[in-house]
């Protein structure tokens, strides 16, 4: 099972999903529990309902965008209002069951409309449905506890999907295949073509000896691209301390350019 925890979701989307929720559910505690306090309230992601807890069903809201399950544990909505509205006593049953509804309705409706879903919610208690009890069917569960209140709020994975939408992610701009290239360095070399010399002359080499080629001072160099060839003919010059050719001609290796 833990293989296949949270498979339809990245680490991204559970940590956006996680926090969502986390903020829904504070301004839920505010709104409707009276001893409501930042340091009592935390909410954290969890992973599956164990099989016992499964077992005793949750208070479940549907709507055309997901399903969302409450599991208080065996706790009653009566149980729940009095919590609310920080009552120790038994008395005024009815009033504390119709609290503890509208406060889980009001949540269900809060989470709905996050979704895109503006109507009423009506939330009623139920077995859980395979797709808020199972992690590899794609449910998301956060522990909520208010003071001496836990539940488990727990959705499926269509409500996930839209309280967490994917982000787009732009397609990369593409660039002609000169501009992607014009920066990248190649190696130029310069050949000086000596031309033909008798082999005598090259016996016995000594340093200072002078080699006197066929060539004039005036034929051209020719200008070599690593790994295209000769490119261009020109001449050797000099620009301040460096070296310097100025091109005469090109050389048609036909090799079409980057």
């Amino acid at each position: 099972m833990d293989a296949l925890r949270f498979g339809w979701l990245g680490h991204t989307r559970r940590m956006a999903l996680e926090s969502l929720l986390a903020t829904l559910l504070e301004e839920w505690s505010r709104h409707w529990w009276l001893g409501h306090a930042s340091a009592q309230f935390t909410c954290e992601a969890i992973g599956e309902l164990d099989a016992q807890a499964r077992l005793q069903g949750a208070f479940v809201a549907s709507s055309t965008v997901g399903t969302l399950a409450v599991h208080a544990g065996t706790r009653q909505l009566a149980s729940i209002g009095r919590h609310l509205a920080l009552v120790v006593t038994d008395q005024d049953e009815a009033l504390a069951s119709s609290l503890g509804e509208q406060a889980l309705v009001d949540l269900a409706a809060s989470i709905h409309r996050r979704a895109g879903h503006a109507t009423a919610t009506e939330m009623s208690r139920q077995p859980l449905p395979a797709s808020l009890s199972r992690a590899d069917m794609g449910a998301f569960a956060v522990s909520v506890t208010l003071g001496r209140l836990s539940m488990v709020v727990l959705v499926d994975r269509s409500l996930g999907e839209r309280l967490a939408p994917p982000t787009a992610v732009a397609a990369p701009t593409l660039v002609a295949r000169r501009d992607a290239l014009q920066h990248a360095a190649v190696n130029v070399s310069a050949r000086l073509d000596f031309g033909d010399i008798d082999l005598a002359c090259l016996a016995g080499l000594a340093v200072g000896e002078v080699l006197v080629a066929d060539r004039k001072l005036d034929e051209a160099l020719i200008v070599e691209v690593e790994g295209k060839g000769a490119v261009a003919s020109g001449y050797l010059r000099r620009s301040g301390n460096q070296r310097a050719i100025v091109l005469d001609g090109v050389i048609n290796t036909g090799i079409s350019s980057p």
